[in-house]
């Protein structure tokens, strides 16, 4: 019997995205704000949430600032948040959201270390 690639595709992504999804309900976000935080179109973060597309290692890296956590454990290399250091997320006031637009993203490394 063949196996689909998209199979293994979906099994690899599928722990990354449920954790992504929970994280970001947490934080009150929606899927498509969140595409804006991390420099996508909505469209592309549905792509990637319903396995049309892969996760890219700078997004990756992204999601995991944004949301203070580590690559590990939305990859499933850990079960622990591994919350990062408490000045890489700027402070919010009163009302605001707990993610919004994070200046330091602006020019964040693509995947060949390049900025994006």
């Amino acid at each position: 019997m063949m196996v689909d690639p998209r199979d293994d595709f979906r099994r690899e992504f599928s722990l990354f995205n449920q954790r992504l999804d929970q994280l970001l309900k947490e934080e009150g976000t929606s899927h498509g704000g969140f595409a804006a935080m991390i420099g996508l179109h909505a469209s592309e973060v549905t792509s990637r949430f319903t396995y049309r597309t892969a996760w890219k290692v700078r997004d990756v890296k992204r999601c995991a600032m944004l949301l203070d956590v580590s690559v590990d454990y939305l990859l499933g290399l850990s079960d622990v948040p591994s919350r990062l250091d408490e000045n890489v997320r700027p402070k919010t006031d009163g009302d605001q959201p707990k993610i919004s637009s994070f200046g330091f993203l602006d020019g964040f490394g693509g995947d060949d270390g390049q900025a994006a």
